[in-house]
């Protein structure tokens, strides 16, 4: 038949379908991974038929349930059947021709399908395709129905053995008994249905796929007996506490084994995947009465941690590992355990920074970043004496324009009342009434909300003056399409904010039959990604009091967002500022000096993104920064210079960065409880080098040494330079909510109009969501149409997983300028000078 039929260039391999008279698409894995741009292009390029991995079929499900509406057949395959998401397609009734598709790829890929038609306890493998034949076998005997066996299976697409592996191929592809040719050993158990389908049950052997990665149990056994001092070991597979799948190894010792030298030992010459995420020394392994090992015995292990659990020696140290706990989600932290690998970053920082301070410790984002542990942090901050306390009382009037909300004005956006941040909240079993006053009381305690827009100015109204917020109920249990009705609904609340009149903050609780969901939002002129993280606390603060019976108290307010406008605007006469003009002119001058970048005539957006799975970004945000302690800023940017120098033939990036805003002359303003837009723009050069230790060091000592968080820039100059490359904003981790990792995810609306246009012809805006490293991207197609820009999105892609993979491999730890102190650089430098006397 002719049609359009696509599949993910990564897996492909050839399938005889292509060969009757459709177009065979091969999509870029930077689209294969986007939601939004796959399902634009099944329906740009109409296509019909399609196979993607049951990872990826159940990701985009989450995302959009009716991204594969448009195709005529589908087949998914590769891992276990998740029953709920093969429900929520099969639900919508589509009429798409829905498989799911297994085959090892020793029988080139497809050898059985199953037709989904009705609802099933558990899916089917189904039953063989067209010349293949499938056998179920106890040894060499034929199981019956219902009887578990090894699946063996003979047939034209049959490969003929592994390359120069005879005994791998003897052992595997063994004389076809029940006719001509080989038959192979699959090595899974399964068993024969009523129906005549098969039903896949796990694996015979100790073979295991994690992560789409075949991993071998006996061979990570092997690997950790040959360790000195280790008598035994069992590994397995189960579900951890976010319930992917995970690797877990038990063992027995002549004496006490530490887990990081097992995991350094192994990381030696297995890959990253095949370390187990989770260890535990026992004294004995357990075994049945028939001297078999029992694994269901073996005990459960705690997350994770690199090092082994020291305990804090101190007030102090308790009380950061205490911090550490609560912000990075770990049950117990230990006096050495590092910031970064616990997960941290800047933003991570300013939220354990606030939990200091109620704890009675002052501190500040340099300190922890620097300091990474416990025990080191701990000599760098203080106890709070004669802190500086804020109003706690009610703050109302004009808001002298920051930087950003100057820059703002400035724009002239073509809708500037629809330009919003929100974000979809579950309250299931959270009473209407308790929604409504948590929020009221929210909207009271931080003065921002109640602001208005007039006359390029915000003006924080009094409390008995605002409308506070705006509040809707829908009743959407009876709705068919409840994700479509949602979004809706939440784009045409979104577009209907009052500038001049407010309020600035709109909610929609959302009655959805068997959940219920409230959408958040607020217009970006009151809110950052920061704000984000002290509301969601405080709306959960709030509920539970009240839902306890209590009066709602909120944490202590920091300085006012009005309080800090002022001190930005004195700032410009502060002598620690003003110092920092020369260093901006020169960057301006740097930028200006370069060959002259194509100016395009008029803006027309294109969008594209680009996403890394949960190994690499986990290996990103928590191996990547011991060789040259680097932060994640770092290796983005170190990828993208080295990305956009390829594309361009350039040596050079100009860069417009945002960065949170909240850092001022080392923390003598607090603002870490404070709502508010705070983020600061500012413009910096990056050098390309083909040396990877040169491009790290060089980015990261840029990025290191820019003078007061870029703050000054929007202080000290007016505008950003007209020929910045791209804008490129990494708004750090978030951990998410229970949508999303076992309900489905409710889109919150268009939050941004089409029409307003920001940044540049470039613009990067990105974040770590449930594990996840994400970008998207939007350019303008004027200059740049959109396969080079996909060009652009892979060599991006290839760089930052060279440079992840250069930096994780390296157990080497480089001190650069950037990491010593005064005191210590002042030693160098006298020893350096002590040497050249001595010469």
């Amino acid at each position: 038949q002719t049609g359009q039929l696509m599949f993910d260039a990564s897996t492909f391999e050839v399938w005889g379908a292509a060969l009757n008279g459709g177009t065979l698409h091969l999509i870029s894995k930077e689209n294969m991974l986007n939601a939004v741009t796959f399902k634009k292009y099944l329906i740009d390029n109409k296509v019909n038929t399609l196979f993607i991995t049951t990872a990826l079929f159940n990701q985009f499900i989450n995302e959009d349930k009716t991204i594969f509406n448009s195709l005529k057949h589908l087949m998914f395959g590769g891992e276990a059947t998740s029953e709920r998401h093969v429900e929520i397609l099969r639900s919508q009734n589509t009429g798409v021709d829905f498989r799911n598709v297994y085959g090892p790829t020793e029988t080139t890929t497809f050898a059985s399908h199953y037709i989904i038609k009705e609802k099933v306890d558990k899916t089917p493998i189904g039953k063989p395709i067209s010349n293949t034949q499938m056998y179920v076998l106890n040894g060499n005997e034929l199981c019956g129905i219902g009887v578990p066996g090894e699946l063996c299976i003979t047939g034209d697409g049959l490969a003929r053995g592994y390359l120069n592996r005879p005994e791998l191929t003897a052992e595997k592809f063994v004389k076809n008994p029940f006719g001509e040719g080989k038959m192979y050993r699959s090595g899974d158990l399964v068993r024969w249905l009523p129906d005549g389908n098969i039903e896949f049950l796990g694996r015979i052997d100790e073979q295991v796929k994690i992560h789409g990665f075949r991993i071998e149990l006996g061979e990570i056994e092997t690997r950790i007996r040959d360790i000195e001092k280790i008598k035994d070991c069992v590994v397995i597979v189960k579900p951890d506490s976010t319930g992917d799948k995970a690797i877990y190894a038990y063992y027995t010792g002549t004496e006490p084994v530490e887990i990081s030298e097992i995991r350094s030992k192994l990381a030696e010459n297995m890959p990253e995947y095949m370390v187990p995420a989770y260890m535990m020394q026992l004294e004995e392994l357990p075994v049945t009465k028939n001297g078999k090992i029992d694994k269901r015995a073996l005990p459960d292990i705690e997350k994770k941690k690199i090092n082994e659990y020291v305990a804090p020696k101190n007030e102090v140290e308790e009380a950061i590992c205490q911090s550490f706990s609560t912000i990075l989600k770990f049950d117990k932290v230990g006096a050495h355990d590092s910031f970064f690998e616990l997960g941290g970053d800047s933003i991570k920082a300013i939220r354990i920074i606030s939990k200091l301070r109620e704890t009675g410790y002052s501190a500040t984002v340099k300190d922890i970043m620097s300091g990474k542990t416990a025990e080191k942090i701990a000599y760098l901050i203080k106890k709070n004496s004669n802190e500086q306390k804020y109003d706690q009382g009610e703050v109302a009037g004009y808001v002298v324009s920051t930087p950003i909300i100057r820059e703002f004005g400035e724009w002239e956006l073509a809708n500037p009342e629809h330009f919003n941040q929100a974000e979809m909240y579950p309250v299931d079993g959270i009473n209407n009434a308790v929604i409504k006053q948590a929020i009221g009381e929210l909207v009271k305690h931080h003065d921002i909300l109640r602001a208005v827009y007039r006359n390029g100015s915000l003006e924080i109204l009094p409390i008995a003056e605002s409308k506070l917020f705006d509040y809707y109920e829908y009743d959407f249990s009876d709705v068919s399409d409840k994700f479509k009705a949602v979004e809706d609904k939440c784009t045409e609340i979104q577009s209907s904010i009052d500038l001049e009149n407010g309020p600035l903050v709109k909610i929609a609780v959302f009655d959805l039959g068997t959940k219920k969901r409230m959408m958040f939002c607020i217009h970006h002129l009151a809110v950052d990604g920061v704000s984000w993280r002290i509301l969601g606390e405080d709306f959960e603060t709030a509920v539970g009091q009240l839902n306890a019976g209590e009066e709602i108290k909120l944490p202590d307010k920091t300085v006012s967002f009005k309080q800090w406008a002022e001190y930005i605007d004195k700032s410009k006469n502060n002598s620690e500022i003003i110092k920092d003009k020369a260093y901006w002119e020169n960057i301006i001058k740097n930028i200006g000096n370069r060959i002259e970048r194509e100016l395009a005539n008029g803006y027309k957006t294109g969008m594209t993104g680009v996403v890394f799975d949960k190994e690499f970004t986990s290996k990103l945000v928590k191996e990547t920064f011991n060789t040259y302690k680097t932060e994640i800023n770092d290796i983005l940017l170190s990828a993208l210079t080295r990305a956009y120098s390829s594309w361009k033939k350039c040596d050079s990036l100009a860069v417009g960065l945002e960065s949170h805003g909240r850092e001022f002359l080392n923390g003598a303003v607090k603002n870490d409880r404070t709502v508010g837009w705070f983020t600061t723009m500012y413009p910096i050069l990056l050098n390309n080098s083909s040396n990877y230790e040169e491009l790290i060091i060089g980015t990261k000592e840029t990025l290191h040494t820019i003078p007061n968080e870029g703050l000054s820039y929007g202080i000290l100059c007016k505008k950003m330079p007209d020929n910045i490359d791209i804008y490129f904003n990494y708004l750090g981790q978030f951990e998410g909510n229970a949508d999303d990792t076992s309900e489905e995810i409710f889109s919150t609306g268009v939050s941004i109009d089409d029409g307003n246009r920001i940044g540049g012809n470039i613009n990067f805006n990105g974040a770590v969501s449930n594990g996840i490293l994400g970008f998207t991207v939007t350019y303008n197609t004027l200059l740049t149409d959109p396969d080079n820009m996909e060009h652009f999105m892979k060599l991006f892609r290839d760089s930052l997983t060279e440079i992840v993979e250069f930096c994780s491999g390296s157990n080497e730890e480089k001190t650069t300028i950037s990491d010593l102190t005064d005191e210590e650089l002042d030693e160098d430098i006298m020893g350096m000078l002590n040497d050249f006397y001595d010469m």
